[in-house]
């Protein structure tokens, strides 16, 4: 995970200036997927936007963590 972010932040501020301040926050989830989930998870990345205007990302992250067998302790999930 070190490494995608590390990544990741690189090559978004080479997009411009209005990403030059980029950073990953210091808390973050990563779920696998299987192969034969990877078009439902593109379609739900493409969905993100709309869907944040009626949730926020706590409610989104504390749906998830449930669905994928992880006991969220929210002391240390946010920054």
């Amino acid at each position: 995970m070190i490494n995608v972010k590390s990544s990741s932040s690189k090559c978004l501020k080479t997009k411009g200036p209005s990403y030059h301040d980029f950073y990953w926050q210091a808390r973050y989830g990563a779920f696998s997927v299987s192969e034969s989930k990877v078009s439902d998870v593109v379609e739900y990345i493409r969905q993100q936007e709309e869907y944040h205007q009626r949730f926020d990302f706590q409610t989104e992250f504390r749906t998830l963590c449930p669905r994928h067998g992880v006991v969220l302790d929210e002391r240390f999930a946010w920054d």
